[in-house]
């Protein structure tokens, strides 16, 4: 049976996707010249073929994974948004070990995702060590921080990772890729999705 804080929890996040929604078409309606066929677009294109369904479930993978984590520290009764700068190192290191390691098929990606995620865990913890040490409000530095390590990742990309002799992707070893989960190369979903689906449970769950 819903407890009235599970009732007003569901009430709010319908809420917010209500909003969300009426933002999104006053946008729409506002900046495209053709606003049906782009509203059209943006909530029945995914729907159009498995190929479309699977590409946009794929694509938000990462953006599931950051929202859970702010989930987290908001649980904890903060208000850091570093989950930006998290992210966006952790596809620096990511795209950086990929690169320039070369390891065995299976350990490459368990390695690459293992390292990503415990730089974006020492990457979240600036602002809360900073609060318990210091006392600074971990949302001005957690903003502060993620301009910071936005535009360290754009240096060492530009860089170091970069390679403008080669056409773009070639570099990429494909034994760093996580499998195609779907026959036939329906699309790009990867295992990736996977601990994405057990982590928004675990999270329903526990929080």
């Amino acid at each position: 049976m819903l407890t009235v804080n599970k009732k007003f929890t569901i009430v709010r996040l319908l809420c917010a996707f209500a909003i969300a929604i009426a933002l999104s078409v006053a946008v729409i309606f506002a900046v495209s010249e053709e606003p049906v066929t782009a509203i059209y677009n943006l909530f029945l294109g995914p729907l159009q073929s498995k190929r479309h369904f699977f590409e946009v479930f794929a694509s938000s993978v990462p953006l599931i994974f950051t929202g859970l984590a702010l989930g987290l520290v908001f649980k904890s009764g903060n208000f850091s948004m570093i989950a930006d700068a998290c992210l966006y190192t952790g596809a620096v290191v990511t795209a950086a070990l990929a690169i320039k390691t070369s390891l065995p098929f299976a350990v490459h990606p368990i390695v690459i995702m293992i390292a990503a995620a415990a730089v974006g865990g020492l990457i979240g913890s600036i602002p809360a060590l900073l609060k318990v040490y210091f006392h600074t409000n971990e949302l001005v530095t957690s903003l502060m921080f993620n301009y910071v390590f936005f535009y360290l990742g754009i240096y060492n990309v530009t860089k170091f990772l970069a390679d403008r002799e080669e056409i773009p992707g070639d570099s990429f070893p494909r034994k760093a890729d996580l499998r195609n989960e779907l026959p036939c190369g329906i699309s790009d979903c990867h295992c990736g999705s996977d601990p994405v689906i057990y982590s928004c449970i675990q999270d329903e769950v526990w929080l």
